[in-house]
């Protein structure tokens, strides 16, 4: 197990390659397969399976990028506080056509971490921020 400041580092490395669209990166540092735990379930996915998820969200969201809003390590786990932000060009996300605007949205992700590598993760998107700034659904009025 490594130590918690060597796991933060293996997660901001994630973080920089995601926002590279670096595929060595992005598999050095998840284990293959990945067990994902997400809203649309529990997946086990492999290396190009997981390039894939991260290819969709390029193509909607092409200008696509993630910041690291804080980190905490404790153990084998690194909890990232994040948020993603994009121009909304692409259909790839849940069917929804393209708006051209601009989103800002927040994620929190449970990375557990074996041999230096991201085995398990635990995310939650606060995908209805997202959708609210794309003008996709509206709130019903008070």
């Amino acid at each position: 197990m490594g130590s918690p400041e060597e796991n933060k580092k293996v997660v901001a490395q994630i973080v920089e390659a995601y926002n590279n669209r670096d595929r060595d990166g992005c598999d050095a540092s998840f284990a293959d397969p990945l067990v994902a735990h997400a809203g649309d379930g529990d997946l086990v996915m492999t290396h190009d399976q997981h390039w894939e998820e991260w290819e969709k969200a390029y193509a909607t969201f092409p200008d696509h990028e993630a910041t690291i809003l804080g980190m905490i390590a404790e153990d084998d786990h690194v909890y990232l506080y994040w948020t993603y932000s994009g121009t909304h060009l692409g259909k790839d996300w849940r069917g929804v056509e393209p708006t051209g605007k601009y989103a800002e949205w927040r994620a929190f992700v449970d990375y557990r971490l074996e041999d230096g590598k991201v085995v398990e993760a635990w995310e939650i998107h606060d995908n209805l921020e997202m959708y609210l700034q794309l003008g996709v659904v509206e709130l019903p009025e008070s």
